[in-house]
């Protein structure tokens, strides 16, 4: 019924459900990142070491990080506050790539004199958020990203399946004007009077330089450079050339006067006061989600879908402040805040555990071992997605070798000719099907397709490969070619897989509130078709009766019950010059007594609701359902729960609203409207009153799990004038 609107939606969609909305508003970041918030915050950590993210996950030995962090490393402190003062975030792109690529260097020498050094700089993508990432149908504009292997050309634009860390930049101005005057003011000899006090930035970090390194002249833009080839340069030149710098911090405190001691210890104090009340409201603030860090999140949720990948690695850069965060199925852990012109060895450290980290230490999937397809210029439109061209697996070995011992199974090779599904949420399933061909010994494919289901569903949960097994040891056999035919399957623990949060130990501090375990499953089956695939609109008639009645026995002689149907899970097999109907994706089933809050007759409504959506979207001539959704049905698709619900009802209940659906219906399905959808219309509708009436009048014998019996399988199958093959009962 509408009050139960969210069960029965015929285009399951999210985040959080696998499939946001692709037709309006996923193309804008903003409420994708609202309902991230809502998946995100019960299982979000923070307060994370950086040094345990390095050791644990990106795989630097805790000795080394310890030398790192040992290490006398600075920045120049007049780059660093030319840096903070730059108008603009975009501004501030090659300067923080440029102090990396300094510390890396540093790092380097002091670790690894005798290898070949590996840039951070070379492999850094950076169009400072104004060139578009096309994936999914949405379009992401990330700061920067780190690759493996630098672009071939300046113009190229990466694939999100070939990121290796997201690096996104912020700059409140405001905020660091504010620090540098504190600062400048720190610097000022408060026996002598403001006048006279000397234009210099902080003594102490400039004598705290050892070397001068080379400043970009973008860098510079308050005060000119004199490093040149033939340039002298000393600390005594880098404090002439800042005296422009600091004069407009400096000219706030001229004509003060003198200050006594006791009115500087006052000062003190209030100061002080100040800012422990400021330590304690970011202390407050630390442990909560910010907007950067959604946007972030939103990038990993590009990155995580574009193949299949178990997490992601993002950097937030507030100006100076930074924040690494690990995203998963499972969690967002975020690490504590440093400031890289403080903490300089912990900035170092973060570098340098990003630049060496291998794929597998980047959360890419141990199973995705082969090159990627090379792209051509048709690959490079916004609507083709690249795919890895193989999926080697293990299934009795540890997934990430990539030798297979001699006394065990060969891996099964599957070459990869398309993509069915894509995950586009974060804290979930997750779920991505392939298209795929087996690879024999031999190397050539399979006449066959199958598909191939990587998700990753809550460990607690039945295993779906255990529930199609036992539906098909408990309905009969003419009842398989229903049901899909699985060909192998494997399940990957967290621990197999080396997820982040096995590996941090200590730092997390988890429990049933914050975390829910998850297990990486795969299932290969065979090939099946879309409905919208089925040919006409008899054919496309029996594979949504063959569905509805193997449903209802799955649920009457195997107990169990589906919750989770969609125009994607209701499926077209062709057997020679026969059609099947295949109730696929069972991930989501429960067996009898664990279904709490979902009725058989929920399921009952979102077969109505698909075979309604089909009527409308569906061209079966052309075997393709029609992409822009029509608006006499845009609120069901709504990410808010009442609209959702709303509309539903206004449909049931009036002519204004169902007179407008009905007139959207495609002459093709003209019949199936007049037979099928409007009878079990009037059947709901019926449903509904029956419900109302019963609540209204507080009868304490109602049936509501059937809506007082007028909402059963049997019920549904007269509406539509139908004889049950299976169910021949009406008991």
């Amino acid at each position: 019924m509408p009050s139960a609107s969210t069960h029965h939606t015929p285009v399951k969609k999210g985040s959080g459900s696998g499939n946001f909305n692709r037709d309006g508003d996923s193309l804008n970041a903003k409420p994708m990142r609202s309902a991230l918030k809502d998946e995100i915050s019960a299982y979000h950590h923070s307060g994370i070491e950086l040094v345990d993210i390095a050791v644990a996950i990106w795989g630097v030995k805790r000795e080394t990080a310890n030398k790192i962090l040992q290490l006398p490393l600075t920045l120049d402190p007049v780059a660093v506050e030319n840096y903070k003062r730059l108008p603009t975030e975009g501004d501030l792109h090659q300067p923080f790539i440029d102090f990396a690529e300094e510390l890396l260097q540093k790092v380097h020498a002091a670790l690894h004199p005798n290898e070949p050094f590996e840039s951070f700089k070379a492999r850094v993508w950076d169009r400072e958020g104004n060139t578009a990432l096309h994936h999914g149908g949405r379009a992401r504009k990330p700061d920067m990203l780190t690759l493996f292997k630098p672009m071939v050309t300046d113009t190229e634009v990466p694939w999100w399946g070939l990121v290796k860390h997201i690096i996104e930049m912020k700059h409140d101005t405001n905020k660091v004007t504010t620090v540098s005057q504190e600062k400048s003011a720190d610097t000022n000899d408060p026996s002598q009077p403001a006048d006279q006090q000397p234009d210099v930035p902080n003594r102490a970090l400039v004598n705290s330089i050892s070397t001068k390194p080379k400043v970009p002249s973008r860098l510079n833009p308050i005060v000119s450079s004199s490093h040149g080839h033939n340039s002298t340069h000393t600390a005594d030149s880098d404090l002439t050339q800042t005296s422009g710098m600091v004069a407009s911090v400096v000219a706030s405190s001229k004509g003060k006067g003198k200050r006594n001691i006791d009115e500087v210890l006052a000062e003190d104090d209030e100061k002080a006061a100040e800012e422990e009340d400021q330590a304690i409201k970011r202390r407050k603030l630390a442990g909560k989600l910010k907007e950067d860090h959604l946007q972030l999140a939103t990038y990993a949720v590009e990155a995580m879908s574009a193949t299949s990948r178990n997490w992601v690695a993002g950097t937030l850069v507030d100006t100076c402040e930074v924040t690494v965060l690990l995203l998963d199925r499972h969690m967002v852990a975020r690490t504590t805040t440093f400031s890289f012109d403080t903490d300089v060895a912990k900035f170092a450290l973060m570098i340098y555990a990003m630049t060496r980290c291998n794929r597998l230490q980047a959360g890419f999937d141990p199973h995705l071992r082969a090159s990627l397809s090379q792209i051509t210029e048709a690959e490079a439109q916004p609507t083709t997605i690249r795919v890895p061209e193989e999926l080697p697996f293990h299934p009795s070995s540890d997934p990430t070798s990539s030798s297979t011992p001699d006394d065990e199974v060969p891996p099964l090779r599957l070459k990869i000719t398309g993509i069915i599904r894509q995950p586009d949420d974060l804290i979930s399933r997750g779920t991505s099907v392939f298209k795929v061909k087996i690879v024999g010994e031999d190397g050539k494919l399979s006449e066959q397709d199958y598909a191939l289901k990587l998700s990753w569903p809550l460990k607690q949960r039945p295993s779906e490969i255990d529930v199609i097994q036992h539906l098909k040891a408990k309905l009969p056999a003419e009842l398989h070619d229903h049901l899909p035919s699985l060909t192998f399957s494997t399940s990957f623990s967290a621990e197999q897989l080396s997820l982040p949060w096995t590996k941090l130990g200590g730092s997390l501090s988890l429990n049933t509130q914050n975390f829910q375990e998850r297990t990486l499953r795969a299932m290969l089956a065979d090939y099946y078709h879309k409905l919208w695939e089925a040919g006409g609109p008899e054919a496309f008639k029996q594979a949504w009766l063959d569905c509805v009645e193997c449903h209802y026995e799955a649920f009457r002689t195997g107990k169990v019950l589906h919750r989770d149907l969609s125009e994607n899970n209701l499926m077209v097999n062709f057997v020679g010059d026969e059609i099947k109907g295949v109730v696929n994706d069972w991930d989501m089933a429960k067996f009898e007594g664990m279904a709490w809050g979902h009725l058989y007759r929920y399921d009952l409504e979102s077969f109505f609701y698909i075979l309604l959506w089909a009527a409308i979207h569906y061209d079966l001539k052309q075997r393709k359902k029609l992409r822009k959704v029509h608006s006499a049905l845009k609120g069901w698709i709504s990410n808010d729960m009442d609209v959702n619900a709303g509309a539903k009802e206004l449909f049931m209940t009036s002519p204004l609203s169902y007179n407008g659906v009905y007139a959207a219906v495609r002459k093709e399905f003209k019949e199936i409207e007049k037979n099928l959808i409007k009878p079990l219309h009037d059947l709901f509708c019926e449903a509904m009153i029956s419900r109302s009436l019963a609540l209204r009048r507080g009868k304490a014998n109602y049936d509501y799990v059937t809506c007082g019996g007028v909402l059963t399988f049997h019920t549904f199958m007269e509406a539509i004038n139908v004889v049950p093959r299976w169910a021949k009962s009406n008991k």
